[in-house]
């Protein structure tokens, strides 16, 4: 069984309950993996601001 560390624990309760996420220095270029980052998030179901 998978033991988290209490930081650990923090931070997924913070991942599971955002909505949105910036992602800095993201690619307009769909080959860049800043990209297809924020790509995936989309689809997942999060709102993506990106710069």
């Amino acid at each position: 069984m998978l033991s988290l560390k209490p930081k650990d624990v923090n931070l997924a309760r913070i991942l599971t309950s955002t909505k949105v996420i910036a992602v800095v220095g993201c690619s307009d270029k769909t080959y860049r993996t800043s990209y297809q980052i924020a790509q995936f998030l989309r689809s997942v179901g999060y709102m993506v601001y990106s710069s």
